[in-house]
């Protein structure tokens, strides 16, 4: 029995296949493989299927500096910029569930890191943060600061978030690994008692999991 038939016969008795053994395939006939392969998918799943797609919201005209980006309007790239799609464009290719997204993702034995805001990208419009933020009276609001205009309802947010995300987390047996605190905020400011108000209240929120922040190597650790 040649290599690859052994594996598979291993795999369909419960065993794991090894990273030698991952390494080894790439030495062996590729259409036996794709047929070893095949012949698990069939006896594990028939020939019942998940149609997906990914749809790309937005093209370049990322705010960020990030040099390494092809995004960033910063950089001439060759690709079509394009702005925004329509919110009804977007809501009719996808239903927007993120915890049936996180379910989906441990069903096909993917972990997930969760980037939940409130401020999510540059790429969105005012970075994810809703239109309503800047009708806070004459003095306006300080967004991704400490100002309680913007904190009460960042807050309020990831409570909800947290009713619906938390307990998808992999200390309660899902699939959610970490949690990330803001996005790049680095690149905006360097307020230390804004990340640790925003920390607290991912703790408030449910969210147990190590925390992490994403910065550059010269910005707010």
């Amino acid at each position: 029995m040649s290599f690859v038939r052994e594996l598979g016969r291993k795999v369909r008795d419960g065993a794991e296949a090894t990273r030698e053994d991952a390494l080894r395939l790439y030495s062996e006939p590729l259409e036996e493989v794709c047929d070893e392969a095949d012949a698990i998918r069939r006896e594990r799943c028939g020939d019942a299927f998940d149609m997906c797609g990914i749809v790309n919201a937005k093209c370049g005209r990322c705010t960020e500096n990030c040099r390494f980006c092809v995004q960033s309007r910063h950089n001439l790239t060759n690709i079509t910029p394009y702005p925004m799609r329509a919110v009804a464009e977007l809501v009719e290719a996808g239903e927007r569930d993120a915890a049936e997204f996180c379910r989906i993702a441990q069903e096909e034995g993917m972990w997930v890191m969760l980037r939940p805001g409130p401020y999510v990208c540059a790429e969105w419009e005012f970075g994810g943060l809703p239109w309503w933020l800047l009708d806070k009276g004459e003095e306006g609001v300080r967004v991704r600061s400490t100002d309680l205009k913007f904190m009460e309802p960042a807050a309020r947010y990831l409570k909800e978030m947290g009713k619906v995300l938390a307990p998808l987390q992999v200390t309660r047996g899902g699939p959610i690994l970490m949690v990330q605190v803001e996005n790049e905020y680095g690149s905006f400011a360097a307020d230390p008692e804004y990340m640790r108000a925003m920390y607290k209240a991912m703790r408030a929120a449910g969210f147990e999991v190590p925390l992490f922040a994403c910065n550059g190597p010269v910005q707010l650790p």
